[in-house]
This record gives structure tokens, sequence and C-alpha cells, in this order.
């Protein structure tokens, strides 16, 4: 008997479960990818990457949000005054990268409660 779970067959006797009776496996792809954080966002070696790749968690605070446009928007400026002279083809897809990212945020801090002093 086989099963399939997120477009993977698996073998029933293959498949593990975690302790909320979940597929293991299902589990595993879907907790892959990492996350944006405020620590993340805050280190400058990684704060672009962070705000451009990282996934954007369902409960993220409209400050992390908000601190991950800043990022992106200050990624943005060097795109624009220092890579796009010298890798125009690059460049380009970059910004786009970085405005798509950046209605993505803004979605996500629209739909995103704030949080109250």
């Amino acid at each position: 008997m086989e099963r399939k779970i997120r477009g993977l067959e698996i073998g029933a006797e293959e498949q593990d479960y975690d302790e909320y009776g979940a597929p293991a496996l299902a589990v595993a792809i879907a907790t892959s990818e990492p996350t944006m954080t405020d620590q993340g966002l805050q280190d400058p070696a990684i704060a672009c990457d962070v705000a451009m790749d990282y996934k954007i968690p369902p409960n993220a605070r409209v400050e992390t949000l908000a601190l991950a446009q800043r990022c992106l928007v200050a990624y943005l400026a060097w795109l624009h005054d220092e890579a796009l002279p010298r890798h125009p083809f690059w460049a380009k897809t970059e910004i786009y990268r970085a405005v798509k990212r950046l209605v993505q945020l803004q979605m996500a801090a629209e739909a995103a409660q704030p949080t109250l002093h």
C-alpha cells in the first residue's frame, strides 16, 4: 500500500510519524527552509539575505517586517547606484526580485497584527 504525501509516493511501511501523528517526511520538508527573524535582520552580514530569501513566518511582527523592508530598500539603492552600471543584466533581474519581495513583505505587514506596548 502506498500513500501520497505532498506529491511524493511513499510506501506505508517506510513512513514515519512525528509525535503529533503527522508524517515525518512532510514535517522535514516544511521546516527545511530558514525563517526570517529579528536577529537575522539585525546582523549586517546576513540581513540582505534574510530579507530577500528567508521564509516570512505566518506570525511575523509588524516591526520585523518593517525592518526587512528597510533592508530591502537599502539593497535596492545599492543595486541602482553600484550594481546596475557594472552588471546591468544581473542587477535588473535582482531589482525585479527585490521589488517582488517588497510587495510580499507589504502584504504580510498588512495582514499582521501590530504589537501593543
